[in-house]
């Protein structure tokens, strides 16, 4: 990434995002759809490769509905080298405030945008039900994914006299934990972080793993009932 992009950038680990321009670089594949890892399928999504040009969802983060701005979450493309030739070149002639270069023609003669499909199709996981759930505070920052990670200094907040896992409270969460563990474990990826994620123990319970680099796990208190917390102060970050 130049420089100029990052220092425009929220968060330095943004900086990653910059890597999946390589997916234009898999010329073995005529077709190929791109999921973030944060990303759940709940029914087949072959039909897409049926669609001409490429698909994106909507960079929606704000559930304003039928915004333009193409998501990278979840993308269908044709690999090209030429392709990826000029999204370099384009993001290196853009302001860092217009830089995504997946929205914009990428060598003479290609079409202009990704198409999108429909909110009922493909969406952000902070407009389910179209109520934004899986964040904090409604902003865009480190608590806005926190369900859908790994990191859970992030997910442990304090409701009344309580401690809890928010995470336990929404509906996906635990699914794509389970999703995500087994994912790492058939790629046989082990780090000490990951792994106390994965435990039941830490993540349902709150028991720290006593080996080194293992994430704070709690305490947490015993029940997952939401009808306990829902008239309790508001919840806030874990300051145990």
């Amino acid at each position: 990434m130049p420089q100029r992009h990052k220092d425009g950038l929220m968060f330095d680990h943004w900086e990653i995002a910059w890597w999946k321009l390589q997916i234009w670089n898999l010329t073995q594949f005529e077709k190929l759809i791109w999921l973030d890892s944060d990303a759940i399928l709940t029914r087949s999504i072959d039909w897409l490769f049926d669609r001409p040009w490429m698909w994106s969802q909507r960079d929606d983060w704000f559930c304003d509905l039928n915004v333009p701005k193409v998501c990278s979450g979840i993308v269908l493309i044709y690999p090209d080298e030429k392709d990826f030739e000029g999204l370099l070149k384009y993001a290196a002639e853009e302001s860092p405030t217009d830089w995504i270069p997946i929205a914009r023609p990428m060598r003479p003669g290609a079409e202009a945008d990704p198409r999108q499909p429909d909110r009922i199709v493909v969406d952000l996981y902070t407009c389910i039900g179209t109520v934004r759930s899986g964040g904090y505070q409604n902003t865009n920052d480190h608590y806005s994914n926190m369900c859908f990670s790994h990191r859970l200094d992030h997910q442990l907040f304090t409701v009344g006299d309580e401690n809890l896992n928010m995470c336990h409270f929404h509906p996906l969460a635990a699914w794509w934990r389970m999703l995500f563990c087994e994912a790492v474990t058939r790629i046989g990826l082990s780090m000490p972080d990951i792994s106390s994620f994965c435990s039941d123990e830490c993540w349902y319970q709150g028991k720290t793993p006593e080996y080194d680099g293992a994430q704070t796990c709690g305490p947490l208190s015993t029940t997952i009932n939401y009808d306990d917390y829902v008239a309790k102060t508001a919840a806030r970050p874990f300051e145990g």
